[in-house]
């Protein structure tokens, strides 16, 4: 294959190597393997999958990208067994559970002549016998539709775990998180005593702890006075507290709410502006908002703050009228410190305008150009991406397309195919609107389904199959089922 890939109507250098591309889950890096002999490709499959490439494996998906891409090129998995019983990990990290999860998705997609699914479900099962993420292990088992992948492993568990309270501490995601395992627990404790007196035990312990937690006395909000609830709101009961405002509102708490905002909670400054909002005297306090949020960003206590604090404050500002947030923003967008940097990024995700171009373009630029993604300011460059997602029309940018070919983090370019989209629509369409329906990302694929020009020879031939792999997620069936429609 030569140094180029043709995506829609455009030729495209690739960025980085294939590898590389596999890692970041690219539509592009999906095409190359399939016209790449099998040979080459799987020793590169088998790296991804058992050295995580995520940045972020919280959020970042990769197993139905890499599972895909196993059935079709018929790798041989042993090797992925091999690294499950030779890493052994800890139950708390997320070592291995990539190669768990792309297993699971394996055995899911089925057989055709290739036995992977066989092989994959044969790997999960022994590993439920050893493996520190074991559950994770077994929740894979547990969706398939055939009773004969769990078959027998209740005698495996009974085996490993003296007690139940040992198995609940030795889990994952806990044993009772996920739907799939608390059926298979139900059938198995109806077919055997073992399994009845583990998980006994184990929701004995919960019980216990749940106990401990509700004999702390929670108050009763909604006996307070306002006056009484915006002096308690804090982090973790704003949402309730502001609902409970929000169904008893009275002008006449008008001047209890102005008072609010003037204090010195943050969390109370954000309840009693949405409560003004909605009695339609928000437009009186606007420089009041204004002067309490830029003195509490000015001050040396924000270079202590973390996510709570300054999420109340990105809130209350980004329901201001831009006109008087976005000077604010623009200056707050380099400050040497974070939390203030944070704010004003906030603020221009969603309030960004033509005039913010330049300084949006180079940030990310320069953070792309950094060379290491480990020093990329990935969330930053998703924030500036957000940004330019609200300037429709306005072109073809060559960072955005840098940011969708370049980016370690997946979530940046999916943010990047949503700017292209807006910016150049119909471009994108011709161009990595068509690759985007191979990403590792489910939300990217929709986007590729909904934006893709139909005039690509293969577009169509695309969406079909997206809407007959019933292992393809719902959401993206959905979308291209709807460009099917004549």
């Amino acid at each position: 294959m030569g140094s180029t890939t043709s995506v829609g109507n455009t030729t495209i250098n690739p960025a980085d190597s294939l590898l590389g591309q596999l890692q970041r889950g690219r539509g592009l890096g999906y095409l190359r393997a399939l016209q790449e002999k099998p040979s080459s490709v799987h020793p590169l499959l088998v790296e991804c999958i058992t050295r995580d490439p995520r940045l972020d494996t919280q959020v970042e998906t990769r197993a139905g990208y890499y599972a895909r891409l196993c059935a079709s090129t018929q790798i041989d998995i042993s090797p992925i067994g091999e690294y499950l019983s030779t890493n052994p990990g800890d139950h708390l990290d997320s070592e291995a559970l990539l190669a768990v999860a792309t297993l699971g998705v394996l055995a899911q997609l089925g057989d055709n002549s290739t036995g992977l699914s066989a092989a994959a479900i044969a790997i999960l099962r022994d590993y439920v016998a050893y493996g520190v993420k074991w559950d994770a292990a077994l929740q894979q088992l547990a969706e398939l539709p055939e009773e004969a992948a769990t078959e027998g492993l209740a005698h495996v568990l009974c085996a490993r775990f003296e007690t139940g309270v040992h198995m609940e501490a030795a889990s994952v995601y806990g044993l009772f998180s996920d739907p799939a395992l608390n059926t298979l627990w139900d059938r198995w404790e109806r077919q055997h005593e073992c399994i009845t007196r583990l998980l006994g035990a184990a929701r004995e312990e919960m019980r216990s702890w749940e106990s401990h937690r509700q004999r702390v006395a929670q108050p009763d909000y909604k006996t307070m006075s306002v006056e009484e609830l915006l002096t308690t709101v804090d982090a973790r009961n704003r949402r309730h507290i502001e609902k409970i405002l929000l169904s008893r509102l009275r002008h006449s708490e008008v001047p209890l709410y102005a008072a609010a905002l003037n204090g010195d909670n943050v969390f109370a400054w954000y309840v009693a502006f949405q409560c003004l909002a909605a009695l339609r005297r928000a437009g009186d306090f606007y420089a009041l908002a204004i002067q309490k949020a830029t003195s509490f960003v000015g001050s040396a206590e924000i270079s202590g703050v973390r996510g709570p604090k300054l999420g109340a404050i990105k809130r209350l500002l980004n329901e201001l009228p831009p006109e008087t947030t976005l000077p604010l923003a623009r200056q707050w967008f380099d400050s040497p410190i974070w939390q203030v940097q944070l704010i004003g990024r906030g603020i221009l995700e969603e309030h960004a305008t033509t005039e913010d171009l330049p300084r949006l373009r180079t940030f990310i630029s320069d953070e792309l150009g950094r060379g290491d993604p480990r020093e990329v300011d990935v969330y930053g460059v998703c924030s500036a991406l957000d940004a330019l997602s609200h300037l429709p029309n306005i072109g073809q940018l060559p960072e955005v397309e840098a940011a969708y070919a370049e980016s370690a983090y997946s979530f940046a370019r999916l943010r990047a195919a949503k700017a292209m989209r807006e910016n150049a629509p119909v471009w994108f369409s011709e161009t990595y609107a068509v690759e985007c329906m191979w990403d590792c990302e489910e939300e990217a694929r929709g986007l590729g389904c909904e934006s893709v020009s139909l005039r690509y020879p293969d577009a169509i031939e695309r969406l079909q199959a997206i809407v007959d792999d019933t292992s393809e997620d719902q959401y993206v069936r959905e979308k291209a089922a709807e460009r099917l429609q004549p």
